[in-house]
């Protein structure tokens, strides 16, 4: 169920100037990130009862994790104004880019991704990580 929307994601996401690395989110920024800035994509869990399949719809959550490093070259002790307004633009383009986009699910697609909350973390172990999460229904 998560690979046809991970694949439309990714495609979506593609179109961002700048963004170097799209996967599915497996805390890479706690020591496995390949190159940035990145997202990584991560899914809630999906409830699929028969409840859920008789009302037709379910809830999706998903949490898009934009990491790009915390310090330029020439000071690793300190963030700076200039990482820390680089960062936020590309978070925000990101999120414009998927803000009201239908994804595939179950042979049919869900209702328009919509921005539920965004969560900035600005030192984490070397990232400036802003977590975006959506929702929509399937």
């Amino acid at each position: 169920m998560y690979n046809s929307m991970y694949q439309a994601l990714r495609t979506a996401l593609s179109q961002v100037d700048g963004l170097h690395n799209v996967e599915l989110f497996n805390n890479q920024y706690e020591g496995t990130m390949k190159s940035e800035p990145s997202v990584f994509i991560e899914f809630d869990p999906l409830e699929i009862d028969p409840v859920v399949r008789m009302a037709g719809h379910t809830d999706i959550g998903i949490h898009l994790h934009v990491a790009t490093k915390a310090y330029d070259e020439d000071n690793q002790n300190t963030v700076t104004d200039a990482s820390v307004a680089s960062h936020h633009s590309l978070a925000e383009d990101i999120s414009d880019t998927v803000d009201g986009y239908y994804l595939p699910f179950e042979g049919g697609v869900t209702r328009p991704l919509e921005l539920a909350r965004w969560m900035p973390q600005y030192k984490y172990n070397g990232w400036i990580v802003t977590v975006i999460y959506l929702k929509t229904i399937g």
